[in-house]
């Protein structure tokens, strides 16, 4: 059988293990879940450093497939304009596929600066309480996070190199390679769903696939996760 590898990148806030769930329902695939704010080979100095560093993971001999939630998938369109041709299948949840106006951009990076900020000003459990409260999450599982399993500085660097107001407008790659993309979102989650439907209405052969619950599909929803990997693993 042929061997296929599952390079799955979690969120901001969020670690390897938070694919857990959704590897219990795909024990066929071989998963490589980096943590991206603690492990030490991997660089957060811009999407194309990351990208870069990750790619030394991946076997170009061996089929691959991608999956990334929220920032994991914004990542993941950097690996998607960059080396396409590496994976055969990109599946990106609750992803952002970019701002197009640069006031949003500097609007967006002014925010991800005052997070990062409160995360080395406040205590731990404050700054969780506060993230979590944002009203995107609403609805979805609160994972349970512990301080040690992070780099902070790490955490603190990203907010602001990661930043979606970094991001270019992703919409000419996902056109371009819409035929290798599925689109996951859930449909509790408001911001995302209303993306996901512009999406839909600009490329109508882009495959979207809406989960029952909200923005955390990954914990919300993974049997429907799972689902996505089985079919587009075949």
């Amino acid at each position: 059988m042929e061997k296929i590898n599952v390079l799955a990148l979690h969120g901001f806030l969020g670690q390897g293990s938070d694919w857990d769930s959704v590897k219990k329902q795909s024990s066929n695939l071989n998963w490589i879940c980096p943590n991206l704010f603690k492990d030490e080979d991997i660089r957060l100095d811009s999407f194309d450093s990351l990208v870069e560093d990750l790619v030394r993971k991946v076997n170009p001999n061996q089929r691959n497939l991608f999956l990334g939630y929220s920032l994991g998938g914004r990542i993941g369109l950097h690996l998607l304009n960059k080396y396409s041709k590496l994976f055969s299948h990109f599946i990106f949840v609750s992803t952002h596929p970019g701002l197009l106006a640069e006031t949003e951009r500097q609007d967006r990076l002014l925010s991800d600066t005052k997070w990062s900020e409160q995360l080395q000003q406040l205590s731990w459990a404050d700054f969780q309480i506060n993230w979590n409260a944002q009203a995107v999450f609403r609805g979805s599982y609160e994972p349970l996070r512990n301080e040690t399993d992070f780099n902070k500085k790490k955490l603190a660097f990203g907010l602001s190199s990661l930043s979606l107001g970094m991001q270019n407008n992703m919409l000419p790659t996902i056109r371009t390679f819409s035929n290798k993309i599925t689109w996951v979102y859930g449909q509790q989650d408001q911001k995302f769903n209303q993306i996901s439907q512009q999406l839909q209405s600009e490329l109508p052969n882009l495959k979207i696939v809406s989960t029952k619950k909200g923005h955390r599909v990954l914990f919300d929803s993974p049997e429907e996760i799972a689902e996505v990997l089985k079919t587009t693993s075949v």
